[in-house]
C-alpha cells in the first residue's frame, strides 16, 4: 500500500519539522516524487544541511500541502501518476499565493523538451536525478532560496538544452477540436430528455400526487417541477401544443402548470419517472452537486428579477435550465470521461469548460440550446443556455429582453458559486454584470435566504442517500480584511471572503482605507469592473510610508488592463489576480498573504 506523506515523513526524523511546527531557520522545503527512495534521500540531504522537509508522493498531495504548511521551495518531479509535475507546477504558478515560491524540477533523464516547458511555466530550476550530488543539491537550493529573498529569480541551469522549436498552440487546439469533433453526431443523437437522469424520483413522485389531487394545488405543483429539470423539458413540449390555436408563450413553470390539465401533468411525470436509471456513484455525485447550483441559481435570479423588472417565475425557470446541456453530457456515453477531466483540470489553469469542449466537440451551453429547441422552448428562455455566462460587452449585443435576463442569471450564477454553490469544485467567479451590481447588493439578505432555503431543500432531498458532494474549502477565520472596491456596488469577491469566515472592512477609495488598516491582515482591492492605471498613482503613494504599506495587498484586476505589468513597471510590491478567479484560490490567496504578514 502507498505509503502518505504523513508517513513518509514519520519514517524520517530529520524531515518530520512541519508535523511538529517546528520550521527550521534555514527553510522549509516540499519534495514531491512518486519514488519513495528518491525522496527518502532527499530528506536525509536537506535535513543534514539543516532544513526541514515535507513529502508528497503525488502532485495532488502537493496543492493542499502548499495551503497547509508554508514552504519556502518545491522540489517536484516531472513524472508522476495522476497530477503530474507538470500540471502541478500550473497550479502553483497560476496562484498568486504560490506563484513566487522557487520551484525546482526533478526528472529521470535531461529533456530539451521538458526544460523549455518547465521555464516557461515558470520553474527556476531543473535538476537531473542521476547526477544530482548532495553538495550541489543544497547549493542550488540555497540559491534560489536567497533569489527570492531578494525578489529575483534564479536562472535555470541544466547541463544543456536542446534546440527545441516553439510549440504552436493555435496548432495544438485546431487538433484537440478535430478529436472532438468526431464524437459531435454521437452527442446529438443523445439530445433527448428522457436520457436526463432524474436526480430524485421522489420530486417526480410527489409532482404526479399533487397532480392527481382534487382540486391540485398550482403552486405547489410549480414549486415541485421546478426542482426537478426533467420533468420541465417535456411539460414545456407538451404545453407547446395547447399553443396552436393562441399567441401566448410560455416563459415559465408557472404558466406551464395553469396551460396543462391534471391528468396531462401526472401521466407525463410518470412517463419521465420510467425512464430514470441510478447513475454511478461519482457520476450521481457531479449530478447532485450540479442540482444544488440549478436550485441556488434559481431561486437567487427569482430574487434579483423585480430589481430590473423582470419576472421572477421566468427568471427562476431560466435559472433552473441555464446549464441543463452539461446535465445531459453527465448522462451520455461521454459522461464518465467528461468527469475524468473535470478531475482532473479542477485545480489546473485549464478551464474546466475548455476541457469540456476539447473532449466532445461541443460544449454543455450548445447541447442545452439545441435540447431546449427540440422541446419547443420559447426562444428568449431556451438562449439563456447560451447567454448566462456573458460578459457585459456580448450581453450588449443582445435585445433588451434577452440582455436583461442574461443579466440576472449570469449573476445569479456568480452569486451562487461565491458562496460555494458551484456546479464544479473551484468554480471560476467573473465579475457581476454592470446592470445587476446595485440589485446585488441590495438584495443581499433575500439572497442570504434564498441559499438557505435551497440548503434545506437538498438536505431534504439526499437525508437517506450517503453521497459526498463536498469540495474543499478555506477557512479565512480571525484574518481582518480591508476590502476595497470604488462602487459601492458589487458583491461576489467580498460574499467569498465573508462566507469563509473573514472579517472585511469596506472602503471606495484607497485614501479612507489606508488611514484604518494598520490593525487588518490583507488588503484586498476590486477593480474588476474598473479600470487601474488612473489609480496607479494613488496606489504607489500608499505604499511610501502610509500604514497600508505594511500589510499584504492582492489586486483584483481585468485581465485586460495588464496590471501586472503596469505595477511593475512602479515598483509596487502588490500581488495581482486577473480575472476569472477561481474561488478557492482568491481565499488561498488571502490566507498566504495573512500568513506572510505574521511572519
Amino acid at each position: 500500500m502507498a505509503e502518505t506523506p504523513a508517513e513518509t515523513d514519520r519514517q524520517t526524523n530529520s524531515a518530520a519539522a512541519p508535523s511538529t511546527g517546528r520550521i527550521s531557520a534555514r527553510g522549509h522545503v516540499l519534495v514531491a516524487d512518486d519514488d519513495r527512495s528518491i525522496r527518502m534521500l532527499i530528506a536525509k540531504i536537506l535535513s543534514k544541511a539543516g532544513y526541514s522537509v515535507t513529502q508528497a508522493e503525488t502532485g495532488a498531495q502537493v496543492i493542499p500541502l502548499m495551503n497547509s504548511k508554508r514552504a519556502d521551495l518545491v522540489l517536484l518531479d516531472i513524472e508522476m501518476p495522476g497530477m503530474d509535475g507538470l500540471q502541478t507546477l500550473r497550479v502553483l504558478k497560476r496562484n498568486p499565493s504560490t506563484q513566487h515560491i522557487p520551484v525546482m524540477m526533478l526528472s529521470a533523464h535531461l529533456s530539451g523538451t521538458y526544460v523549455k516547458e518547465c521555464v516557461d511555466l515558470g520553474a527556476d530550476d531543473f535538476i537531473v536525478k542521476q547526477s544530482m550530488q548532495p553538495q550541489r543539491l543544497v547549493e542550488r537550493i540555497h540559491r534560489a532560496m536567497q533569489a527570492k529573498a531578494s525578489e529575483a529569480k534564479p536562472t535555470p541551469q541544466p547541463e544543456e538544452l536542446a534546440n527545441e522549436p516553439a510549440i504552436d498552440q493555435a496548432a495544438w487546439t485546431r487538433k484537440m477540436a478535430d478529436i472532438g469533433r468526431s464524437n459531435t453526431e454521437v452527442t446529438r443523437e443523445s439530445l433527448n430528455a428522457t436520457s436526463i437522469p432524474m436526480i430524485f424520483p421522489a420530486i417526480c413522485d410527489e409532482v404526479c400526487l399533487i397532480a392527481n389531487a382534487q382540486p391540485a394545488d398550482d403552486l405547489k405543483l410549480t414549486l415541485a417541477i421546478e426542482q426537478e429539470p426533467a420533468i420541465i423539458l417535456p411539460l414545456m413540449k407538451a404545453a407547446g401544443l395547447f399553443q396552436t390555436h393562441t399567441n401566448k408563450k410560455t416563459l415559465d413553470v408557472k404558466t406551464l402548470v395553469g396551460q396543462l390539465r391534471q391528468a396531462d401533468i401526472a401521466s407525463l411525470s410518470r412517463g419521465v419517472l420510467s425512464q430514470y436509471e441510478a447513475a454511478s456513484g461519482g457520476l450521481r455525485s457531479w449530478m447532485l452537486r450540479w442540482w444544488r447550483h440549478a436550485l441556488a441559481v434559481s431561486r437567487i435570479a427569482a430574487e434579483l428579477a423585480p430589481a430590473v423588472g423582470l419576472s421572477p417565475a421566468t427568471a427562476r425557470t431560466a435559472g433552473m435550465i441555464h446549464d441543463i446541456g452539461r446535465l445531459l453530457l453527465l448522462r451520455s456515453e461521454f459522461g464518465a470521461k467528461v468527469v475524468s477531466v473535470y478531475d482532473l483540470a479542477r485545480n489546473m489553469i485549464i478551464p474546466t469548460v475548455y476541457a469540456e469542449q476539447t473532449l466532445l466537440g461541443m460544449n454543455h451551453k450548445q447541447i442545452g440550446l439545441e435540447l431546449c429547441r427540440r422541446y419547443a422552448v420559447p426562444e428568449e428562455l431556451a438562449n439563456i443556455c447560451e447567454t448566462h455566462d456573458y460578459d457585459d460587452e456580448q450581453r450588449e449585443r443582445l435585445d433588451e429582453d434577452s440582455r436583461t435576463l442574461s443579466a440576472v442569471v449570469c449573476a445569479a450564477n456568480t452569486l451562487a458559486k461565491a458562496t460555494g454553490y458551484g456546479s464544479l469544485p473551484n468554480d471560476e467567479l467573473p465579475p457581476l454584470p454592470r446592470i445587476m451590481a446595485e440589485p446585488a447588493t441590495q438584495a443581499r439578505d433575500q439572497i442570504d435566504d434564498a441559499l438557505a432555503e435551497t440548503a434545506n431543500l437538498f438536505q431534504q432531498r439526499i437525508a437517506s442517500e450517503s453521497i459526498d458532494v463536498s469540495w474543499p474549502v478555506v477557512t479565512l477565520s480571525n484574518i481582518r480584511i480591508t476590502f476595497i472596491r470604488p462602487s459601492t456596488s458589487g458583491y461576489a469577491y467580498l460574499q467569498a471572503l465573508e462566507k469563509a469566515g473573514a472579517t472585511a472592512t469596506i472602503s471606495t477609495d484607497i485614501e479612507s482605507a489606508a488611514l484604518s488598516s494598520s490593525q487588518h491582515d490583507v488588503a484586498v482591492l476590486d477593480y474588476t469592473d474598473t479600470n487601474v492605471a488612473p489609480v496607479a498613482a494613488t496606489l504607489e503613494a500608499m505604499t511610501q510610508g502610509s500604514p497600508m504599506s505594511r500589510i499584504p495587498m492582492l489586486l483584483l484586476a481585468r485581465r485586460s488592463d495588464d496590471a501586472e505589468d503596469l505595477l511593475e513597471e512602479i515598483e509596487l510590491p502588490i500581488h495581482v489576480y486577473a480575472t476569472p478567479i477561481r474561488v478557492n484560490s482568491l481565499l488561498q490567496s488571502v490566507v498566504r498573504l495573512s500568513q506572510d504578514k505574521q511572519g
